[in-house]
């Protein structure tokens, strides 16, 4: 098991790189022996969304931006320039 510290450290090295992650490619198999475990260390928004990729076929806003390897930040930058 993980420590908690592990877990932050984890989380703030691979902060950047978790949303370039095509999720959507990832089969239901997969995300639920490899990526669950590490559920601590993604967003909310984007666990939720792609958990609900897999278990509904709900594709988000979010699940499509990374779909196209665009992290939701520059998804929200975007959207910010646009108002």
């Amino acid at each position: 098991m993980i420590a908690n510290e592990n877990y932050e450290e984890l989380k703030n090295t691979l902060s950047n790189f978790i949303p370039l992650n095509k999720f959507s490619e990832i089969s239901s198999d997969d995300f639920y022996d490899k990526v669950h475990p590490y559920e601590r260390i993604i967003s909310h928004q984007i666990y939720d969304d792609v958990l609900a990729y897999h278990l509904k076929g709900t594709v988000s806003k979010t699940i499509r931006y990374l779909a196209w390897g665009q992290s939701s930040t520059q998804h929200q930058q975007q959207s910010n320039q646009n108002l």
